[in-house]
């Protein structure tokens, strides 16, 4: 998560790839939108307030925040919890070290990951000449059966890491829309052929693919909520302006999260003129709502 801030500070960090190029850098935990912990990133420092690394984990303090932020949730008896990953993430190791804190975890991952060497050579093969048909799917567990590593043909060979799937939830399969590539696509020549000239077709997606479809993308949205009610104020000046303003959008949108109003511009609405209600009440002045000017009265 990102909150743009270009003032002075030793603490902000400039990424041109991402929709927010410099500001603060936080590192969350969240659940369809609702953040459910955040800390801080800071230069030179790394990740601020983070204990020890776990040795099992070496040196990896980004894979060591996964953990951190899990220990933050409290602790429901014979309920653990299950954390999707992006391939920022994902390796042996992290799966490995989470599920021995008795965390469950899924997610893509890169090639340096650990991930058996067959399906890497697998993918920088079809990479070089797009060889494997859409669909195509191999799995593998690793030697202490704990990971299940899968290889799957989508608009790219994408691998995956699972300590919560079986092969049987790939063999499972999903009937999901699905878009057409674009000519431009990394593997347009076999991602296209699977569509037979359709721009939309009803495609099986394996089990474990489409669980993680579904379910990574929570603090994505949870930017997409504070990015869309940003707020009128722009931040000039003082980092501490700029994080305040993500604290206080971050509970704004856990709130409307929380209610059962279905639009965030309502329930914004509903909350400011209420808060106007309270403080008109507790100064023993009168609130008029007249359309889209609010003021107050001091008549009876």
């Amino acid at each position: 998560m990102h909150d743009s801030f270009t003032g002075r500070s030793k603490s902000t960090l400039r990424i041109p790839s991402k929709p927010i190029p410099e500001g603060y850098k936080a590192w969350a935990i969240a659940l369809e939108g609702y953040v459910l912990g955040w800390f801080w990133h800071a230069k030179k420092k790394g990740l601020v307030g983070i204990p020890l690394v776990p040795a099992e984990l070496g040196d990896n303090k980004t894979a060591a925040e996964v953990l951190f932020l899990l220990e933050l949730l409290p602790k429901v008896p014979d309920s653990p919890y299950v954390v999707y990953l992006d391939n920022l993430f994902t390796s042996t190791k992290l799966l490995r070290c989470l599920r021995a804190h008795g965390y469950g975890a899924a997610g893509t991952c890169r090639t340096n990951s650990g991930i058996c060497r067959t399906f890497v050579e697998r993918k920088n093969e079809d990479k070089r000449k797009d060889c494997l048909h859409w669909g195509w799917i191999d799995q593998k567990p690793t030697e202490d059966n704990i990971i299940q590593q899968t290889a799957w043909k989508d608009n790219a060979l994408v691998l995956m890491m699972s300590t919560i799937h079986e092969a049987s939830d790939t063999q499972n399969t999903v009937n999901r829309l699905r878009k057409r590539p674009a000519t431009t696509s990394t593997s347009a020549k076999t991602a296209r052929a699977a569509f037979k000239g359709q721009d939309e077709a009803w495609m099986e997606i394996p089990g474990q693919v489409d669980d993680y479809n579904h379910e990574m993308g929570a603090v994505d949205r949870a930017d997409q909520y504070r990015a869309n009610h940003p707020g009128y104020r722009r931040i000039r000046r003082g980092g501490w302006h700029a994080l305040w303003v993500f604290m206080f959008n971050v509970v704004l949108c856990n709130s409307y999260l929380l209610s059962s109003i279905k639009s965030q511009d309502k329930f914004r609405t509903l909350l400011f003129k209420h808060l106007f209600q309270v403080g008109a009440s507790s100064r023993k002045r009168k609130w008029i709502d007249s359309g889209p000017e609010l003021h107050f009265s001091n008549k009876p």
